[in-house]
This record gives structure tokens, C-alpha cells and sequence, in this order.
């Protein structure tokens, strides 16, 4: 599953599109074990999407799983460095926790 966050620009063909960082959160739950890339924007008309990086995360390993491969969207430069900062580190201990325990199922 590819998940495209944003809540002006519609999804590209063979993207999930979620609008919210609600939608967005439910999506990542549900479908953990199944995503392959998420692509987010920052400004969403109800503030920005960091809590939706959390989201990620904590769904990820949850699942015991990597991050699928992530990207950022926004017209704002800010906010493009924003999200990369809030996935880039995690990222790499999430990294580091799998390597340590293995990837065996919860």
C-alpha cells in the first residue's frame, strides 16, 4: 500500500489518499504490515502532519517492522526539513531495535 498524505492535492494513481491526520493514523494502523511508501505533505487545514510521522512510528514498530520507504511533498521548504527531522532519526533506531530483537512476529 502506498499512503499520499495531503488535504488539497489528490492522491497519484495507485496511492491511498488521506486527507486528515486522522484518516491518516487509522490507515497506518490497519494496514502497517502492508505499506510500502508513504509520501507526506506538512500543512494540512487542521495544523501539520508531525503528529502523523508519530503515527508512523509508532505503528512500525509496533509491527516489529522497518519504515516503508517515506518522502515529504510540501511547497514549503520548512516544512519538507520539519518531517525529515521527525522520521530520519527514529528511522535509524527503529532500525538499530529491529536489528537487536530480530523481525520475528509479535
Amino acid at each position: 500500500m502506498n499512503l499520499w498524505l495531503d488535504d488539497l492535492r489528490p492522491a497519484p494513481p495507485g496511492w491511498t489518499w488521506a486527507k486528515d491526520q486522522a484518516e491518516f493514523a487509522r490507515l497506518v494502523r490497519r494496514h502497517a504490515r502492508a505499506l510500502e511508501a508513504v509520501d507526506l505533505d506538512f500543512y494540512l487545514t487542521r495544523g501539520d502532519s508531525l503528529e502523523c510521522c508519530d503515527a508512523l512510528l509508532t505503528a512500525c514498530r509496533d509491527a516489529r517492522r522497518p519504515l516503508p520507504r517515506w518522502a515529504t511533498h510540501s511547497s514549503s521548504d520548512h516544512g519538507n526539513h520539519q518531517l525529515r527531522e521527525r522520521l530520519a532519526a527514529p528511522e535509524a533506531e527503529l532500525a538499530a531495535w529491529l536489528e537487536e530483537w530480530g523481525r520475528e512476529e509479535p
